[in-house]
């Protein structure tokens, strides 16, 4: 304790004490004085020490050293403090304890999702399972997110979870709407398999095919007019895809499109 230099960078001051076997009451004195000098850094510092003999009621007299609205604030710093103090005390009522001080326990299951820390997005879902199908302000669930995002393994891991294919954000699209737009055909692939359904609209009308046609995302059209989307159907505005793609100026849509069997027949 003597020998910590306080006045050191945060980084600095982290790899000084990484690994340092302190006991709980000398764990909460490092963490009172960095509050002096860190300030909301120092629940950083919590993650790199060895406590030894960890227990609720050390950890509570810690974390009473912080105000709620920093923890509210903090989920990213809590959850490297997370899986710090797993490693260290192997206790459920621990980790519990701390997600309960988090307070934001969707705003870490979306984190630990983004990192593909799945560790964590189990133990966020055994204890809160409505995180699955938690809505953002924009009514994207974690599925629509990771579809947006491109996350091929969140889509993966929230599939086995039994993630709702079919959810809707606010615009009427869902996962799939959001994976055509992006163009990532292994994604539209993957969530046809498991039941996306390729004819779904949205506020506009518009199904996933139209989607590609918006950002001229040719191989994703050539994807989802594999898995046998209509090829004529039209949007709110009465236009067919290849209509559409003709205003959009999606010319590598539009050719794909105008090459199709099904629109030399309509003609």
């Amino acid at each position: 304790m003597d020998t910590l230099d306080f006045h050191v960078s945060i980084s600095e001051f982290c790899q000084s004490i990484k690994g340092l076997t302190v006991t709980a009451e000398e764990c909460t004195q490092i963490i009172k004085t960095a509050l002096e000098h860190y300030q909301n850094n120092a629940l950083l510092i919590l993650s790199y020490l060895n406590v030894s003999n960890l227990t609720l009621q050390s950890l509570n007299s810690i974390f009473m050293l912080f105000s709620s609205n920093f923890l509210k604030n903090s989920s990213s710093i809590i959850e490297n403090a997370i899986q710090k103090i797993s490693q260290l005390s192997n206790s459920v009522e621990t980790l519990n304890y701390i997600i309960d001080k988090t307070i934001v326990p969707d705003q870490a299951f979306l984190n630990s999702l983004k990192k593909n820390d799945y560790q964590i997005s189990d133990f966020l879902l055994e204890k809160y399972p409505d995180l699955l199908e938690k809505k953002d302000e924009n009514d994207y669930t974690p599925l629509i997110l990771a579809s947006e995002n491109g996350n091929i393994n969140t889509i993966k891991y929230l599939l086995k979870k039994s993630a709702n294919v079919h959810a809707k954000n606010c615009y009427q699209s869902t996962a799939l709407h959001r994976a055509c737009a992006n163009g990532y055909v292994e994604i539209i692939d993957l969530l046809y398999q498991n039941g996306a359904n390729i004819e779904e609209t949205d506020d506009d009308a518009l199904r996933p095919l139209h989607y590609c046609i918006l950002r001229d995302n040719d191989e994703a059209l050539r994807k989802i007019l594999e898995l046998k989307a209509d090829p004529l159907a039209k949007n709110k505005r009465g236009e067919t895809p290849a209509q559409m793609a003709a205003r959009c100026k999606s010319l590598r849509c539009l050719e794909i499109l105008n090459s199709l069997p099904q629109l030399k027949i309509s003609e």
